[in-house]
């Protein structure tokens, strides 16, 4: 979906979207809805407005990208605070 800005150059529109993110319920009050998110990436394939964008679908972070990322220092923090043990434990996962 090309935009027209004020010096007349058309803008690209991209869009993201993760189709787990509405299996998720963040507590009340917060302002993530993932409801809204899904039922919004539905407007977009009912009234066909996705052939005009481009979509990018995104990838689930594993440990090795994290790694990848950040020092070790905020890595191991991350690993403490955010991961499940089995998860990090994962032989698949370096």
């Amino acid at each position: 979906m090309a935009l027209s800005s004020a010096g007349g150059t058309k803008k690209k529109v991209c869009y993201y979207y993760d189709g787990d993110v509405g299996n998720y319920y963040y507590g009340q009050g917060h302002p993530m809805k993932p409801h809204r998110i899904r039922m919004t990436h539905n407007l977009l394939l009912n009234y066909g407005l996705y052939r005009k964008m481009e979509i990018y679908v995104s990838t689930t972070a594993t440990v090795g990208l994290y790694r990848e990322m950040f020092p070790p220092t905020i890595f191991d923090r991350l690993v403490r605070h955010l991961f499940i043990p089995s998860i990090y434990s994962n032989s698949t996962v370096e």
